[in-house]
């Protein structure tokens, strides 16, 4: 119960002053008898009687209870309705928690401790939500005031390697305030925040933590030969001047599985670059470097930090907190050559030697581009140098990407990429429409421009128009108005005059763009837009199976299906058994695949021709997560939403005093009336 006006209370000192009036009252009453001697006889028994027993009369009893109701009704008395205390618990997950402290604690473990301390020390009505911020945020526990079962979820639980989503978990925590606006949000973590609003951050690192750590191996191929780069990165706590601190941390070096060499690399700073190589001229002066033999070629590279010592002293161990980021892989990039054929009828064929070939007087700005940028598309390149005129009449293949410039082959190819560029008709094998009469700058009596069509946002779109258009006039000359019959395949990417002139899309693995004009009947050959727009195409049409050669735990990796692939097993090595463990297999279609282990993964594509092709996925802490010196910026709940009935609000009880009060005067006045009258 609560009081809204406690000042109410000084009127119970009227009942002090209701009981010195009862004293202090005369209580002889004048009253006519007949006799004397009745009169001296009822004085024995008034001189008997004490004033002090008038206390315990009715009427006294009766009018401190008004006083004591009415006292009541001034302060205004409130019921506040029970309420259960919330408490939301959030862990982070990531792998920084798994640094180890000079006692050999690890953050996580601290953490999980704590919470065993916070639930126990919790009363009855105190419920628990125990919410895990990893890569993906889970409830664990949900507003439970059961003790055993807060320790018991705490006490199963793993830390992870990648990332902590902390905005997701504040989202469930949500859910917990939606409930209870009053609940208390406790994070966990290893980190200290610039601003924490509406959190209690509580941190479980220590100035005594250390941690060396590689963040980064990249590969360089250079005059037919590889070298090495490592980022090896150190980091302390301690406030002290990593300068003046150096450490030696011995480094091994795997290639192909087997050790070339350990030595030990001193770290004189926080970041550090480490290169490996064969010649010393390709190292910048000051820089940590270490010669290994000429290195052709590879399949695997492995870095490994075995060892951390004071500098200069090898029996002088120092601890290193985090031990899972002392390795990182690196596979090698294959290297296919990337076969492309150009049917062009710009282009004059010769009989050379009982063979046919173009005539390299005869060219187009198309190919001319190909040959010029052919070494950048890929590690290695072939823009083929045969290119056919006409079709023989019979199916093409063998190639990665095929255009058609100005001419049509009789089936659409199946195992390559197809461009179709100014079709006198409709494009064969897809849902594209041609428009048989050319819509040109002259009829209409103005100038033609290609701009971008409307962004659909899809990935397509975003790669063939960037950086096109932007700021230059690429002006038409004449052009095709291009339609579809089923839009579910294709997009446009460019218009003219408010109509389709580039539009993209697949018929099934095969990736199709078709161009409804002449490029010589343009000026994009005089633009910078030509080669980015070439690029831009190219990117779209033979894109990497995946993105990136190297990953984070916790990253979803988004795989392109080449074209001719028909199966894909996606598997994990497990290196304690030695062998991979396949997690699935399906048709080879794009897909989005977790990576959510530390280790290697493997992507093994199935073609249709038989031929097998592996892709090494290796993962690796995210970089950020070795840093333990790192801060957040800032941590906010989420606000309650609006309009949602959370809990009762405390309920007036004075009417019902002031009733109350009312009867005790009524039957107070009944008794006075009887008493006097």
């Amino acid at each position: 119960m609560g009081f809204i006006q406690a000042l109410g209370f000084l009127g119970l000192l009227a009942i002090p002053i209701i009981i010195l009036i009862y004293i202090l009252k005369s209580k002889y009453v004048s009253k006519p008898v007949s006799s004397t001697f009745i009169w001296k006889r009822s004085l024995k028994y008034v001189k008997n009687r004490l004033p002090i027993n008038f206390v315990f009369s009715l009427l006294l009893v009766l009018q401190i209870l008004a006083v004591i109701l009415a006292t009541l009704a001034l302060t205004r008395p409130t019921i506040i309705p029970f309420t259960t205390k919330d408490t939301i618990i959030i862990l982070d997950s990531s792998a920084s928690m798994l640094t180890k402290n000079e006692d050999g604690k690890t953050r996580f473990e601290l953490a999980i401790e704590e919470i065993e301390k916070e639930s126990n020390s919790a009363g009855d009505n105190n419920k628990f939500t125990l919410i895990t911020a990893g890569v993906e945020p889970n409830t664990q526990v949900f507003r439970t005031s059961q003790k055993v079962e807060v320790v018991s979820a705490a006490k199963d639980l793993v830390c992870g390697l990648g990332t902590a989503d902390i905005d997701g978990a504040l989202e469930l925590a949500n859910n917990v305030q939606s409930i209870n606006p009053d609940a208390k949000i406790l994070f966990y973590t290893d980190k200290e925040y610039y601003d924490a609003d509406g959190v209690e951050i509580r941190s479980f690192s220590k100035e005594s933590d250390f941690n060396v750590a590689i963040t980064n191996l990249t590969d360089t191929y250079m005059g037919g030969k590889y070298s090495f780069n490592a980022s090896i990165n150190m980091y302390s706590l301690d406030g002290e001047d990593q300068e003046t601190r150096p450490v030696d941390a011995y480094i091994s070096l795997y290639i192909d599985g087997s050790l070339v060499s350990t030595q030990p690399v001193t770290l004189t700073s926080s970041k550090n670059t480490v290169t490996f190589t064969h010649k010393e001229n390709l190292v910048a002066p000051n820089a940590i470097y270490y010669q290994i033999s000429s290195l052709a070629e590879y399949q695997s590279m492995r870095i490994t930090i075995d060892k951390i010592t004071e500098a200069g002293n090898a029996d002088a161990v120092i601890n290193d907190g985090l031990l899972e980021d002392n390795q990182r892989y690196i596979f090698a990039k294959e290297g296919e050559r990337v076969k492309i054929l150009v049917v062009s009828s710009y282009v004059t064929m010769l009989e050379t030697e009982g063979r046919q070939e173009a005539d390299p007087a005869k060219t187009t700005y198309l190919i001319t581009l190909l040959r010029n940028i052919g070494y950048s598309i890929s590690n290695k390149t072939d823009i083929k140098s045969e290119i056919s005129q006409v079709n023989n009449g019979g199916a093409i293949e063998g190639y990665n990407l095929y255009i058609f410039d100005g001419v049509m082959p009789d089936v659409l190819p199946d195992d390559g990429a197809v461009w179709f560029i100014n079709p006198q008709k409709d494009p064969v094998g897809t849902s594209l429409q041609v428009s048989a009469t050319p819509v040109k700058a002259e009829d209409l009596d103005q100038t033609l421009y290609m701009i971008p069509a409307v962004d659909t946002g899809s990935e397509a779109y975003k790669t063939i128009t960037k950086n096109i258009g932007k700021r230059r006039n690429i002006a038409i000359g004449r052009f095709r108005p291009l339609e579809c019959s089923d839009y579910s395949k294709y997009e446009e990417m460019f218009v003219c005059n408010n109509t389709p002139i580039i539009m993209a899309g697949r018929e099934a693995n095969v990736r199709v763009i078709c161009m409804s004009f002449d490029i010589h009947d343009t000026n994009l050959h005089m633009l910078i837009d030509f080669p980015l727009l070439t690029m831009n195409m190219i990117n779209f049409s033979l894109p990497s199976v995946v993105s990136d050669r190297s990953f984070d735990v916790g990253e979803t990796v988004k795989f392109n299906a080449p074209v001719g692939a028909t199966g894909l097993e996606f598997k994990y090595f497990n290196e304690e058994e030695g062998e991979f463990d396949t997690k699935d297999s399906f048709e080879a279609t794009d897909a989005e695949l977790d990576l959510e282990l530390l280790g290697n993964y493997a992507i093994t594509i199935t073609y249709a021709n038989g031929h097998e092709q592996t892709i090494m996925l290796p993962t690796s802490i995210p970089s950020d997560e070795s840093d333990i010196e790192m801060r957040g910026d800032t941590v906010v709940a989420k606000e309650v939403l609006p309009g949602i009935e959370v809990k009762k609000e405390p309920m007036e009880i004075w009417p019902y005093i002031v009733m109350a009060l009312l009867v005790i005067l009524v039957v107070e006045w009944g008794v006075y009336y009887r008493d006097e009258f």
